[in-house]
């Protein structure tokens, strides 16, 4: 046998397997990529992110019975709602936040198109007057218990999502103690809205020659 030949096949043999080791490594971390949801909000901001005039209607969020919902302004803050804040503030079903006995629902549809839906993950801080329970796609997700309006909630919902369209709903009775307990709000401060990209096309060449590439290394061998 030619020692010279021999080796050089080794050479390649290990040249091989570290491609191939790459390219799976590459398709790996590309399948894996996490990405903002970026037509997620949280409440009384704009399509920039940026707090939306006091009195403003959010545009994101709907709200049943009621009208709006309306941006509740720093002015506008009832008794002991906890502040808003740089990236948040709370909407209300009646631009003085007196829209009478509940339950309001609050909802807000966003989307996971070119996304893992199995991998979406919502970090919410969340505040209600009176309490809140939180819905994703018709499903039991959270819940803020009363008082909820002195401070926030932190709420983490990793499951539930759908490929395509998903709608977060915030349940929030106006009457547990009488039948209108007066002031009543949402507030949602998003922490992280992340999900991983669906690989691309190219990825999953990538992956096949990756395999095709390792498969080759082992015969070699």
């Amino acid at each position: 046998m030619n020692p010279m030949r021999s080796g050089g096949r080794t050479g390649l043999v290990v040249r091989f397997s570290q491609l191939a080791a790459g390219v799976l490594v590459l398709t790996a971390a590309a399948s894996a990529q996490a990405a903002v949801i970026t037509t997620f909000y949280g409440t009384g901001v704009d399509g920039a992110g940026a707090l939306l005039a006091a009195g403003a209607v959010d545009p994101h969020y709907s709200v049943a019975p009621g009208a709006g919902p309306f941006a509740i302004g720093a002015g506008g803050l009832a008794g002991s709602w906890v502040a808003n804040t740089a990236s948040s503030q709370w909407i209300s079903a009646s631009a003085d936040t007196l829209a009478g006995g509940g339950p309001f629902v609050y909802s807000i549809s966003f989307s996971l198109a070119g996304l893992e839906a199995a991998s979406a993950v919502l970090n919410l801080d969340v505040a209600a007057d009176n309490q809140v329970a939180v819905l994703l796609n018709g499903n039991a997700a959270g819940m803020v218990s009363f008082p909820g309006w002195t401070a926030f909630t932190a709420l983490s919902i990793s499951s539930g999502f759908v490929a395509g369209n998903n709608t977060l709903s915030f349940v929030i009775p106006n009457n547990d103690v009488t039948a209108d307990d007066g002031p009543t709000g949402l507030q949602v401060r998003v922490v992280s809205a992340t999900a991983n990209a669906i690989p691309e096309p190219s990825s999953w060449a990538l992956a096949g020659l990756g395999l095709v590439l390792a498969g080759a290394a082992r015969r070699k061998r």
